[in-house]
């Protein structure tokens, strides 16, 4: 998928990075009460080709994914579920980036999360997405994200990519990627598409499928796909063990 080509270029060259960010005022607001319905910002044109593919980043930067309550979920099209399951024993904090940064450049790993929240466990937290967002989010233990010795994250990632304008189709996949580039822990995850019967997942005890690792990471085939511009809702599954 585009998104992964990025990804495999940019961990080749060292030169992806991610820092704490902070979140629009909107978004926070959004985040903090949802009193009244969220609502995306403005779209932004894509531009570029294969892995320098920009779609929609929002305008504001980040206004095209959301950190929304539950009862406004029906309302979205393009969807994840973050749940983490009962038996996890501390909160967990979870990124969003966009997979362009706010200077338009393929540079949105550096550090500018769009969303950066805690889920606790037993909990599910829900995050919508503009049509043509492109990009991934981290989790890990803790109240902040895992980074690595140059300041890149490196925890299990998800990726995602909804409605790509190139390619009339949404993709996701697990990565672990950069947590093993850095030689530390990696998290259990699963992303399931509840269009489809294809999940992409690494178990805490190191099952993979459907998923991308140091062994695989120069293969372009694995992460599910959906053709068409369709609703697409991700069940997320942080601390997975299979």
């Amino acid at each position: 998928m585009q998104l992964k080509a990025f990804i495999i270029c940019l961990m080749a060259t060292g030169a992806y990075a991610c820092t704490d960010g902070q979140l629009p005022s909107n978004q926070q607001a959004h985040a903090a009460n949802n009193i009244t319905k969220p609502e995306f910002g403005g779209q932004t044109p894509p531009k570029g080709t294969g892995a320098t593919y920009c779609g929609n980043h929002g305008n504001p930067y980040g206004s095209n994914i959301l950190l929304i309550d539950k009862k406004w979920v029906s309302s979205f099209k393009y969807v994840a579920q973050f749940y983490s399951p009962p038996e996890t024993t501390e909160s967990w904090n979870i990124v969003v980036w966009n997979k362009c940064g706010k200077d338009g450049g393929v540079d949105g790993f550096f550090g500018e999360w769009v969303q950066n929240f805690q889920i606790a466990p037993s909990e599910t937290k829900y995050v919508v997405f503009d049509e043509d967002s492109q990009g991934g989010w981290g989790a890990a233990p803790g109240t902040s994200p895992v980074l690595n010795s140059v300041g890149s994250c490196a925890s299990t990632w998800g990726e995602f990519d909804f409605a790509n304008a190139a390619n009339n189709a949404s993709g996701y996949d697990v990565s672990s990627i950069a947590a093993q580039n850095a030689t530390l822990t990696v998290q259990g995850m699963q992303i399931c598409a509840t269009q489809s019967n294809n999940c992409s997942s690494i178990s805490n005890s190191g099952t993979v499928i459907n998923a991308y690792t140091e062994a695989n990471q120069d293969r372009n085939d694995i992460a599910p796909w959906l053709i068409g511009d369709g609703p697409v809702t991700l069940d997320v599954t942080i601390n997975f063990s299979g």
